[in-house]
């Protein structure tokens, strides 16, 4: 990749995103991981989370971390870097945050493995994990995800449920420049 990206990975919890950009982001000589959520960790008092239940204050926390990923990413890549970005978004979150963006160098990757793999990542991820409570709230955000995140939206959709990290960050700059010839 000759110029500097903007690579936002998306796809539901549990489908590799923080992991997955992090070793893409090792990929580029200059690069930066922006992490959604942890800039929403950022939030010292009054942090609202966006599961299970989407409300007003926890839409307005999304909003404000996503305008400072949009300005630091769009900062960043004119200064030369390659950003990824994680973050959990459909189609029309993502046109309001790079609104001000270069298109052609903004490149947006869906990890979809199975379902069954997302819930199996989760529990393996989280040992507390409670099936009855969370799997409903995946099953309905993986559901937008891939309805609303297509390619006929621009977006690269990879099944990764049979892929390590390596293959999964190898798919992605393989599909990205074969977009840009």
């Amino acid at each position: 990749m000759a110029n500097a990206a903007i690579i936002v990975i998306t796809g539901a919890p549990g489908s590799g995103k923080t992991t997955v950009a992090q070793h893409l982001a090792q990929r580029f000589n200059l690069s930066l991981h922006i992490p959604t959520d942890e800039l929403r960790s950022w939030v010292v008092s009054g942090r609202v989370e966006p599961i299970p239940v989407l409300t007003p204050p926890a839409i307005e926390q999304l909003r404000l971390a996503r305008e400072v990923v949009s300005t630091m990413a769009g900062l960043y890549q004119k200064h030369g870097y390659s950003v990824i970005v994680d973050d959990v978004l459909v189609s029309a979150d993502l046109q309001a945050m790079f609104t001000q963006a270069d298109q052609s160098a903004l490149h947006k990757i869906l990890l979809c493995p199975t379902f069954e793999r997302v819930i199996e990542r989760n529990y393996e991820r989280y040992r507390q994990f409670d099936r009855q409570k969370w799997q409903p709230v995946i099953a309905s955000l993986y559901q937008d995800l891939c309805r609303q995140n297509t390619p006929d939206q621009g977006w690269i959709v990879l099944d990764t449920s049979n892929l390590n990290v390596t293959q999964t960050v190898d798919a992605i700059l393989d599909t990205i420049r074969s977009d840009e010839r």
